[in-house]
């Protein structure tokens, strides 16, 4: 119960900096896109979206072994310290050794990998930023390891949007620049200190330490290297959309999907909330032979996950055209590729934290297979549904390979452990959702106001209505006892 309770505490910490850092980050594209433009930003997004291919190489996979290492009580302080070390070590000398080949291979890269050399002066000042990603990544896997939730959340979805919004609008509205300095000089600026605040945390941790001797660090490499492959499957299926959009198309078109993905993915801020927390509790569990704790904990995320997916889901699905509408009239035209996107991240929360279970209750390798399926999938039907459906072709294959992934890693994981979610309160979750957008969706078809008006009010409303249909026929009763003696607590306690 000690470790549910954690779960679902810092699972909401977590949760609300998301939403925060999703709220900036929003204020954040929405300035980028009125003040430089769809195609300053594609531009950006689809070099970057390239770049994160090398980032993840760079990382070896170390950044999700380090977290199942650091983790297990099996290990002493210092050789914990040892980790840490051989890890920084291995991935700073890899990151430097990567960004020297793609300065020497820069003319091959922008000719024929990204089909224009105009991206010259841009794409050289973003390279850098695979050192940084990649040190930032490490160091950020070892406060996950030791539940440093509150730490992780302040840099990565406060600190972050909110100084790169800062940073944008002063360098915009002040400084008049208006090309893509405005985006580069944030990003390191941000990163630096990003990676500064890791530093001073992790010293008082007292994690860093002399690399031991006597201690096989070969085991976190063996470990860790299926990540690597499971890592860049996973880059390449969230980013050759973007990349294949700019190829096949334009930078604007990549402008505007991005905006759909930025608001297509929102609800996604659930599962990655529970497994940043889930997935130290997992090893802990299953190490200690702790499975029906475990698969209860399983039970009640997944399901919580699945009802904030729809909730959002529902939002969009009502409101697409005038979510995209806050970018500006060009973004529009990626109101259906974000109802796609959507639907993908809803089937993807259905199964829960399938993928993290595979790979922390020690076989990353299964996570490997099905993301790799899933990536040959993405790329072949992008490359015949873009060229005839666009950004909605894009999402369509996104979604597929989104699917395909969830139902192979839930399949495995169910072969290992026998567990599953699902329960008859989905059923009435289903039937939840379908009277509330249903009900809602009339209701905004009547009533013709400004469609930020509409969003915030009629969206208001819908919200209302769905929550109080959880509250009286999709919780148990045991989740209602447990939802009044947290409210309790804390009224009690101010």
């Amino acid at each position: 119960m000690s470790e549910l309770r954690e779960l679902g505490n810092k699972s909401i910490i977590i949760f609300a900096g998301r939403v925060l850092g999703q709220v900036v980050t929003f204020i954040s594209v929405i300035v980028i896109a009125r003040l430089l433009g769809a195609n300053v930003y594609g531009q950006f997004v689809y070099l970057i979206s390239f770049l994160a291919i090398f980032t993840i190489i760079s990382k070896l996979g170390i950044q999700n072994g380090i977290v199942s290492f650091l983790s297990r009580n099996s290990f002493n302080l210092r050789q914990k310290q040892s980790i840490l070390n051989f890890s920084l070590r291995t991935a700073a000398l890899l990151s430097i050794i990567v960004v020297i080949l793609i300065y020497a291979n820069k003319d091959f890269i922008l000719e024929e990998l990204l089909n224009n050399i105009e991206y010259e002066n841009l794409f050289l000042l973003l390279i850098p930023i695979v050192i940084f990603d990649t040190l930032i990544s490490i160091l950020r896997s070892s406060l996950v390891a030791y539940r440093k939730i509150k730490e992780i959340t302040l840099v990565d979805n406060l600190f972050n949007p909110i100084s790169k919004t800062f940073l944008v609008i002063l360098l915009v509205m002040v400084f008049k620049i208006e090309n893509y300095y405005a985006l580069v000089i944030p990003l390191y600026l941000s990163s630096i200190i990003g990676i500064i605040y890791y530093i001073i945390k992790i010293k008082e941790l007292a994690l860093f330490g002399k690399l031991e001797k006597d201690f096989n660090h070969i085991q976190i490499v063996k470990f860790s290297l299926p990540l690597l492959f499971t890592g860049v499957v996973i880059i390449i299926t969230q980013n050759v959309d973007k990349y294949m959009i700019g190829y096949m198309i334009d930078a604007k078109n990549v402008g505007v999907y991005r905006m759909a993905i930025q608001f297509g993915t929102v609800s996604s801020i659930a599962l990655l909330s529970v497994n940043t927390i889930f997935s130290p509790i997992i090893s802990g569990l299953y190490f200690d032979n702790r499975i029906s704790e475990l698969k209860k904990m399983y039970q009640i995320t997944t399901k919580w996950i699945t009802i904030i997916n729809l909730m959002i889901f529902g939002m969009i699905l009502i409101f697409s055209k005038d979510i995209m509408r806050i970018g500006g009239e060009e973004f529009t035209e990626g109101a259906m590729a974000l109802i796609i996107i959507s639907i993908g991240q809803v089937v993807n929360s259905i199964v829960g934290s399938v993928g993290i279970i595979n790979t922390m209750t020690g076989s990353p390798k299964l996570e490997l297979y099905s993301g790799s399926v899933a990536m040959v999938l993405n790329v072949i039907l992008n490359l015949f549904l873009i060229p005839i459906y666009g950004i909605n072709g894009a999402a369509f294959a996104t979604a597929i390979a989104l699917l395909t992934n969830s139902m192979l890693n839930f399949s495995f994981m169910y072969s290992k452990l026998k567990m599953h979610p699902f329960d008859k309160s989905y059923l009435n979750l289903l039937c939840v959702f379908v009277v509330s957008v249903t009900s809602i969706y009339f209701l905004s078809d009547i009533i013709q106001v400004h469609y930020l008006v509409k969003i915030l009010g009629i969206g208001f409303i819908y919200s209302i209505i769905f929550s109080l249909l959880i509250y009286r026929f999709v919780m148990s009763d045991n989740e209602l006892r447990i939802l009044k003696s947290e409210v309790n607590k804390r009224i009690n306690r101010n």
